[in-house]
C-alpha cells in the first residue's frame, strides 16, 4: 500500500505526497525536511513518517517541543498508520492528513497536483504557510437534500409555493449565516475523490458535491461537541466504482468505519437521476461518521439510521433556510427517500426503522435547521444528535 499524504501548501490549493513503500518522509521546520512547514510551533525536524518490512506505515515524533498528535491524541515515538487519519504537528499546528491508498487509486485520484518523494530533496521543498497567512475561503451554499413524501409535500406548500424559499436569499449578506472562520472545507478537500462515469454524465457534477461537502465538513468543525473531533474527516470516494483505499464493497452508499471511508457509487444498485439524489447519500453516510467518532457502538442500529435521517434533514433545512431548494430538487429528495425506505428489508430484526420513522427524523431535522425550533419529530428520533452537535 502507497501512502497518500495531503497538506495544504496555500490557502486556495491543496497538494498531495504519494509515498511508495520503503520511503520515508521528514517533516519540520527546517529547510532540510522534505517537507518544509514554516510555522513557529513545528519543530525543526518535528516527525516522520517510515515505511517499515512488513508493509506497515508508521508516524514518529522527532522529540519535538510541541508534540505530535494522531487523530487528536498526542503519540510517544512510534505509531502505526491503521486508517485515514490527521496529523497534526502542535496541539494549534499545521494539519497534514495521510491515507493508505491502492495503486490503482493513486494513479486516478492524484492526476493533479502530484508530488513524489523522488522530487522532494534537501534543496527543495515544501512550505506550509504560518496560521496567520490562511485567507478567508467563500462559502458556497448548495443544492440539497432528499425529503419524504410528507415532507417534500410539506416544505413545497410553505417553502416553495409562498415563495419563502426565495425570499431567504439575502440572509447570506446579512451575516446571520455568514460561512464560519475556518477552513474546514478546504481541509476536507484533499479526502474527496471523484471518478467520473461517462456512463452517468447527468450526475457528474464534482463541483456540486464539493461544495455540498465542505458545508458539511464546517457544521463538523463548528458544532461538535468534542472538539477534539471536530476535524477528524472521512475519506470520501463519488463515482466511478473500484477505487476503494481499504476494501470497501462497492455500494451506492456506505460508510466503513474501520478506515472511516464513504463511497457512494453511480453504478451500484441505485440509478441516480439528479445530484441533489447522491448529496443526500453522502449526508446521511457522513452521519455515520460523526456517530461512530463521538459514540462508537454504544447505540442501536435504528438509532444510528434515525440519527443519520435527522442530520440529513438538518443539512437540508440548512440549505432551504438559505434558498438553495428549488420544487424539482425537493421532488427528487422526497422520491429518492420513498424509494430507499422501500428497497430496506422490513421484518422484526430490521435496524433501519420503517418510512414513517424515517420521514418524521429527517422532518424533525429540517425544522431544527430552517425553523430552530424542536418538533415532536426531533423528540422522537433526533435527541442522539443532541449528543454529537450543538445545533
Amino acid at each position: 500500500m502507497n501512502l497518500l499524504v495531503s497538506y495544504a501548501p496555500s490557502p486556495a490549493t491543496s497538494k498531495e505526497i504519494s509515498l511508495k513503500p520503503g520511503c520515508t518522509l521528514t517533516i519540520g521546520r527546517d529547510k532540510k525536511c522534505n517537507l518544509h512547514l514554516a510555522d513557529e510551533i513545528v519543530s525543526g525536524f518535528h516527525a516522520k513518517l517510515v515505511h517499515q518490512d512488513g508493509g506497515t506505515w508508521y508516524l514518529e515524533d522527532l522529540q519535538s517541543t510541541n508534540g505530535t498528535f494522531l487523530d487528536g491524541i498526542r503519540i510517544n515515538g512510534k505509531q502505526e498508520i491503521l486508517k485515514p487519519s490527521t496529523i497534526r504537528l502542535g496541539r494549534s499546528g499545521p494539519i497534514v492528513r495521510v491515507q493508505l491508498i491502492q495503486k490503482t487509486m493513486t494513479a486516478k485520484a492524484t492526476t493533479k497536483n502530484i508530488i513524489t518523494l523522488n522530487s522532494l530533496n534537501n534543496n527543495s521543498s515544501i512550505t506550509y504557510p504560518k496560521n496567520g497567512q490562511k485567507a478567508f475561503k467563500p462559502f458556497m451554499l448548495i443544492a440539497a437534500l432528499t425529503i419524504s413524501i410528507f415532507i417534500g409535500n410539506f416544505l413545497y406548500i410553505f417553502l416553495i409555493k409562498n415563495n419563502t424559499v426565495a425570499n431567504r436569499a439575502s440572509v447570506n449578506n446579512q451575516g446571520k449565516a455568514q460561512a464560519p472562520t475556518d477552513d474546514a472545507a478546504l481541509e476536507i478537500s484533499s479526502q474527496i475523490h471523484f471518478f467520473d462515469d461517462p456512463l452517468f454524465q447527468n450526475i457528474s457534477d464534482e463541483t456540486q458535491y464539493r461544495k455540498a461537502i465542505g458545508d458539511i465538513a464546517r457544521i463538523q468543525a463548528a458544532k461538535m461537541i468534542n472538539g477534539q473531533l471536530s476535524r477528524i474527516y472521512p475519506t470520501i470516494i463519488i463515482g466511478r466504482q473500484g477505487f476503494s483505499g481499504c476494501n470497501t464493497p462497492d455500494s451506492p452508499g456506505i460508510y466503513n468505519p474501520m478506515c472511516q471511508e464513504i463511497l457512494v457509487g453511480f453504478n451500484a444498485g441505485i440509478k441516480y437521476e439528479y445530484p441533489i439524489e447522491v448529496i443526500y447519500v453522502i449526508a446521511h453516510e457522513y452521519a455515520h461518521h460523526l456517530v461512530k467518532l463521538s459514540l462508537g457502538s454504544t447505540i442501536s442500529g435504528l438509532d444510528n439510521e434515525l440519527t443519520a435521517d435527522c442530520f440529513a434533514g438538518y443539512m437540508a433545512g440548512f440549505w432551504a433556510r438559505h434558498g438553495k431548494l428549488t420544487k424539482e430538487e425537493l421532488l427528487a429528495g422526497f422520491e429518492v427517500m420513498q424509494f430507499v425506505a422501500k428497497k430496506e428489508p422490513m421484518n422484526s430484526k430490521d435496524s433501519h426503522g420503517d418510512p414513517g420513522q424515517r420521514q418524521g427524523a429527517f422532518m424533525g431535522g429540517v425544522s431544527k435547521a430552517y425553523y430552530g425550533t424542536v418538533n415532536q419529530e426531533y423528540q422522537n428520533f433526533c435527541l442522539t444528535l443532541d449528543r454529537i452537535l450543538t445545533l
